[in-house]
């Protein structure tokens, strides 16, 4: 190989590297649709990935508002995250079995959703997720108390 060649084989290897230190955005699976920000569900809260999230759903119909501790019935929080898997911890004191819906994204502009299962569970992506937003609060009973769709 020539020595041109060869620099321009490195250079374009280099660039398609991820910096040390930065994580690599979680690749979105197209065929699931992908929405912008202004697209997402009225009443959508967007989670702080260094925090414990403090919300509260209440209200007929139901709505979800960011809170403090004292008042929020629903936590949310990165329970795990590394470089090829995110965990999130989502509890429920709220009565019944409350389901939300998530969305991911790699840079908080672009959002995809993503399966959920209803409260007081994990959920967890074989990505390393940096923005999640959840919208859409509701209480499932019967058969769709099991389903994570």
């Amino acid at each position: 190989m020539r020595p041109l060649a060869l620099a321009t084989a490195l250079v374009l290897v280099a660039s398609c590297s991820t910096p040390a230190g930065q994580r690599e955005p979680a690749p979105f699976a197209r065929e699931r649709g992908i929405v912008a920000t202004s697209e997402l569900p009225a009443g959508y809260v967007k989670l702080d990935p260094a925090a414990k999230n403090f919300l509260r759903v209440s209200g007929d119909p139901l709505v979800l508002a960011p809170s403090d501790e004292a008042n929020g019935n629903v936590t949310l929080a990165i329970a795990s995250r590394n470089h090829d898997m995110t965990m999130v911890s989502f509890a429920a004191t709220a009565d019944g079995k409350l389901k939300l819906d998530f969305y991911i994204s790699p840079d908080g502009e672009r959002w995809q959703y993503t399966s959920s299962c209803p409260a007081n569970t994990y959920e967890n992506w074989p990505h390393d997720i940096t923005h999640i937003a959840v919208a859409n609060p509701r209480y499932v009973t019967g058969d769709a108390v099991g389903i994570c769709d």
